[in-house]
């Protein structure tokens, strides 16, 4: 028996998943339609999600190809409690991506800047929720 909820917007009841500072796992489809998945930092605001990267990974690569992702997030404590989405990637920007990294690596290392390549070109993307799903 499924008993997921299915909404457009994450529900109380699984919001914390969401503001805790764990791994997401972001789907992706390659050019060719392979799918592809990456465990990845993220911040969840005003109902987006919004992700980081660097323009010469495959990630930005598929993304590009097919701005459509899907994404979970379980919670470490009870893995039969998870919240599903997808949605639309709505803007792909360097425009304060890089502050943007900054304040992902705070959320999850605790540092004030990220400790990469000085002047690196960081890529962040918003992602509109389309379908969300939760249980547990």
């Amino acid at each position: 028996m499924n008993n997921a909820l299915y909404t457009k917007t994450v529900p109380a009841s699984h919001r914390d998943l969401l503001e805790r500072p764990l791994l997401m796992v972001l789907g992706t489809t390659t050019r060719d339609g392979t799918p592809r998945v990456t465990p990845i930092w993220f911040n969840y605001e005003d109902g987006y999600i919004y992700v980081n990267s660097v323009p010469d990974c495959a990630k930005h690569r598929a993304i590009h190809a097919h701005p459509y992702v899907s994404m979970v997030v379980l919670d470490p404590d009870n893995p039969f409690r998870y919240v599903a989405m997808h949605g639309p990637v709505v803007e792909i920007t360097e425009d304060g991506a890089c502050e943007h990294n900054d304040t992902l690596a705070k959320r999850y290392l605790g540092l004030e800047k990220f400790p990469g390549p000085e002047n690196e070109v960081r890529i962040r993307y918003k992602i509109a929720l389309a379908s969300v799903a939760t249980k547990g």
